[in-house]
Parts: C-alpha cells; sequence; structure tokens
C-alpha cells in the first residue's frame, strides 16, 4: 500500500499564492485519473519557483472540478509515495480547498519534500481516503 505524502504549501519559504512569486509557467501532463458519478478534476496550470518539478521546490497549480457524487469533500494536491515511512499529514492549509457539490475553481499551493506521483485528488471531510483524482507530471 502506498502512503499519501502531503505536499507542504509554501514550504519554506511562506510565498503568498500570486503568480509574481512563481515565474516559470510549466509543461504538465496529466498521466491517469478515475472518478465516480460524474465528479471530475482538470488542471488548468502550473506554475513553480523552479523550471520543473522537482524537490526542494514550491508549486502553484489552478484548475476546475465538478463535484456530484458528495455534497462536500476537501479538493487537494499530495504526493503518493511507496515509503510510508516519509508520510508528513501537514496540516497546511492551502494544499487543500474544503468545496461544495456543483463546479468551481481551485488554487493549491505545495512544496515537493520527497520523489513520488503528484496528484490532485477528492477526500471526504476528515477521512484519508481519496475517491477519485488525477496524477500529472512535468513534461
Amino acid at each position: 500500500m502506498r502512503a499519501r505524502l502531503p505536499l507542504a504549501a509554501s514550504e519554506p519559504t511562506g510565498l503568498p499564492d500570486s503568480d509574481a512569486n512563481f515565474p516559470y509557467i510549466l509543461k504538465f501532463a496529466v498521466t491517469s485519473g478515475q472518478f465516480i458519478g460524474g465528479d471530475n478534476v482538470t488542471i488548468t496550470e502550473l506554475r513553480g519557483n523552479g523550471p520543473g518539478l522537482a524537490v526542494g521546490n514550491t508549486y502553484l497549480i489552478k484548475g476546475t472540478y465538478t463535484l456530484q457524487s458528495q455534497a462536500v469533500a476537501q479538493v487537494a494536491v499530495y504526493t503518493t509515495t511507496s515509503n510510508y515511512w516519509q508520510n508528513d499529514n501537514g496540516p497546511y492549509g492551502n494544499n487543500s480547498k474544503k468545496i461544495s457539490a456543483g463546479t468551481g475553481s481551485f488554487k493549491l499551493m505545495f512544496y515537493i519534500r520527497v520523489e513520488g506521483r503528484q496528484h490532485v485528488s477528492f477526500y471526504p471531510p476528515g477521512r484519508a481516503e481519496s475517491f477519485g483524482g488525477v496524477y500529472f507530471t512535468g513534461r
């Protein structure tokens, strides 16, 4: 089983989530995704303080969502790693956002601590198991 590693928002610099603090617009690809009941996440922009996805850099990810299977949820960005001892449960405040059923947009910040697979996923409030999401990588 893989451990879910949160990507710490704005660590270690405490940057505000404005585009000016993330001058690199990164190319990315969605590598896989799975949703239930009409839910969806679309990543529209990935910005960073460095030229690629790498350990030690901070990122701003923007996108849209449709939530139909639940009344409320969290949309969050995390790294999945097989190294459970590197799991870090936060919380970091702006790597997740509470959302309600319907459509909307999100802007999340994250810091990559260790190598792994980044994803934006839906979580029930107060629960650790996701019910849908997309994995992405830099290109």
